[in-house]
């Protein structure tokens, strides 16, 4: 299970980290170029949206998934292997919402915020033996894999 799910974070990160390694060496050696102009409300949207899928939808995402089970409910393991890839995913969102700030002319604050919560999505939802365990442990799933 847990290498099925390291596959599938590869997959989703690898392009993400490949086209922010292009955006930035080319942002670099061609400084020269203009980036699209970005207005407040926009960027201001660039964050609430990348807060929501890095914090807040995955907090949601837990709570309701461990409040229809706690009514005696039993999760199988494809039913975990789903809940794990949507807990993946959907983090990795604000990943990608980081290039967009280097398509735009976004200020320095906006993009450093931005930058934080694509580390902290990369980052907290590897899928790791302990936090693998964790979830495991709190959804009653069998260690059968």
């Amino acid at each position: 299970m847990r290498k099925l799910l390291k596959i599938f974070y590869i997959k989703l990160i690898f392009p993400a980290i490949v086209l922010y390694i292009i955006f930035f060496v080319f942002s670099q050696f061609h400084s020269q170029l203009k980036s699209l102009p970005a207005s407040g409300d926009f960027v201001t949207l660039l964050m609430i949206i990348s807060t929501v899928t890095a914090f807040i939808f995955p907090i949601w995402f837990r709570i309701g998934k461990f409040n229809r089970l706690k009514a005696g409910n039993v999760m199988s393991n494809d039913e975990f292997m789903k809940f794990e890839k949507t807990l993946i995913a959907v983090p990795i969102i604000s990943v990608y919402l980081l290039l967009i700030s280097y398509v735009f002319s976004i200020p320095k604050i906006p993009r450093t915020y931005l930058i934080v919560l694509g580390l902290y999505a990369a980052y907290f939802y590897y899928p790791s033996i302990r936090r693998l365990n964790l979830e495991k442990r709190i959804f009653r799933i069998s260690d059968s894999d």
